[in-house]
């Protein structure tokens, strides 16, 4: 049996501003790492789990405290636990923004999707805080 060609390859400008990428690109800068394609990013992850869920956390620019362990249990999966001792506000984390982009996507059962944006997702979450 010979392996199928995907039905569909994005083109190098679609590539080139994925957010896959600019992880790819914080990386190299940051690690000083040369990561040739997807194949060699997800080997470093396995290889090295905890420095690649730190450099997530540092990507995705989450606030908080990180702690003192990345993962736990990392060969364990199912059963692997992500940042056990860190802290962090998820309201605070999700509320820091007030731009226009999509903060919550719902898909019904009957396909029809809503979409709540950060700055919507703040204005009708703010008069609960006072």
């Amino acid at each position: 049996m010979t392996p199928q060609e995907p039905l569909w390859r994005p083109s190098p400008e679609r590539i080139s501003t994925t957010r896959l990428t600019a992880f790819v690109r914080y990386l190299e800068a940051a690690d000083r790492r040369s990561l040739a394609d997807y194949s060699d990013l997800h080997r470093w992850s396995v290889q090295s789990p905890a420095d690649f869920w730190r450099h997530v956390w540092t990507f995705c620019g989450g606030v908080g405290q990180l702690g003192t362990r990345a993962i736990d249990l990392a060969e364990q999966l199912p059963g692997a636990r992500f940042f056990p001792d860190s802290r962090l506000n998820f309201t605070e984390n999700l509320l820091r923004r007030r731009d226009d982009a999509p903060a919550v996507i719902a898909t019904t059962e009957h396909g029809r999707n809503r979409e709540l944006t950060f700055a919507t997702l703040f204005a009708t979450a703010a008069p609960a805080a006072t």
